[in-house]
């Protein structure tokens, strides 16, 4: 059985691949450590959320991109209320979208039944 990581080990992991992607990308500047966020799980995992959705709708309009209707709406929603809120600090705050599209034809969670979903 798989065990949760701690949030320093997490973190270290995921500063270590930012770093190695700057490489990759001639970026020669140090990098802050990543920021982790809790509280935007809603009310389960693989659920979506009603701030998940709103995350989801604004990113379609405003920019015309797709995300899945759980995970990848979940973090935008937490990118977005941080950046309106200050939480992020200055300088520039990166939205790393990995795909997630095939979800948003799933029979459960995907925009078949948005209509179903809280507001």
């Amino acid at each position: 059985m798989a065990t949760a990581k701690t949030a320093g080990v997490l973190r270290a992991e995921i500063h270590e691949l930012m770093t190695r992607t700057a490489q990759l990308l001639g970026f020669d500047r140090d990098l802050s450590p990543p920021y982790l966020v809790n509280g935007f799980m809603g009310s389960g995992y693989a659920k979506p959320t009603p701030g998940g959705r709103d995350a989801m709708s604004l990113l379609a309009r405003s920019e015309g991109m797709l995300t899945d209707p759980v995970y990848t709406a979940k973090a935008l929603d937490a990118v977005v209320k941080l950046a309106s809120s200050h939480e992020f600090g200055k300088g520039p705050v990166v939205f790393w979208h990995t795909g997630g599209l095939p979800a948003l034809f799933a029979e459960d969670q995907g925009l078949m039944r948005w209509y179903e979903w809280p507001s």
